[in-house]
């Protein structure tokens, strides 16, 4: 059971890390937020910034840091105890454009400082430290469509999280609103836990200030168990 909480926590860091709005891919300087939670109280909030420059030709460089905040609970001796965990999730890498895709590729520390309370004990904290890697690949199309996937490992405890999201444009709210609908598809685990997870995302894109607003919601089935989801997610390019 402590393998399958260790291993909840290591899934529920990376979403927390992974979740950039859907037109996240090529600006400048980009600053993500968000949020989600699901049906048994387990959420995490993060917020990163992205900076990329050119390089040469296709080529550009990209430099990243996240911070996020990860809360949950679970049962123990017939009582509901808490944990959280705060990670700061620095990396660097590169991106090849080639005409409406890209793809990026980076690599930097996983570090994490966990607080897990215990019965008839004091809390039990802990800092871990290792490495992760990460692909994302973008695709735009006419009308507003997207396709985007992300991939991420961490040396942490050997964890794998992948998503995939498509969306298309639905139509505009005024002059500079845009809404568009999607759907996404996550999995992840490792020895001791797998998950996946589907739904649906509606963004609204305001294309004179460059910001972003997603909403997701779906089903959620893990090894431990079955639930709902949803979150919000926060874009802006600069």
């Amino acid at each position: 059971m402590a393998g399958r909480k260790r291993a909840l926590v290591a899934a529920l860091s990376l979403a927390a890390v992974l979740a950039p709005a859907q037109g996240a891919a090529q600006g400048a300087a980009d600053a993500i937020a968000g949020f989600e939670r699901d049906g048994r109280g387990q959420g995490f909030a993060y917020t990163g910034l992205i900076a990329s420059r050119p390089a040469s030709g296709r080529y550009g460089l990209v430099r990243k840091l996240f911070v996020g905040r990860l809360s949950y609970s679970f049962r123990s001796g017939g009582r509901e105890l808490g944990g959280r965990q705060t990670m700061v999730l620095p990396a660097a890498g590169a991106r090849l454009t080639e005409g409406d895709c890209t793809v990026t590729w980076s690599v930097g520390a996983d570090l994490r400082e966990s607080r897990v309370e215990r019965l008839r004990r004091p809390p039990l904290r802990s800092r871990d430290a290792g490495v992760s890697f990460q692909v994302e690949a973008y695709r735009w199309g006419r009308g507003f469509s997207s396709v985007s996937f992300i991939a991420s490992f961490s040396t942490v405890d050997g964890f794998l999280w992948a998503r995939l999201r498509a969306g298309h444009g639905i139509g505009r709210l005024g002059g500079h609103i845009r809404l568009s609908g999607g759907w996404e598809a996550v999995i992840m685990g490792n020895d001791a836990f797998n998950a996946a997870q589907s739904g649906l995302v509606v963004e609204l894109a305001d294309t004179s200030t460059t910001l972003s607003v997603l909403v997701k919601a779906g089903l959620k089935s893990a090894s431990v168990y079955d639930t709902w989801y949803w979150g919000l997610e926060l874009y802006r390019r600069f």
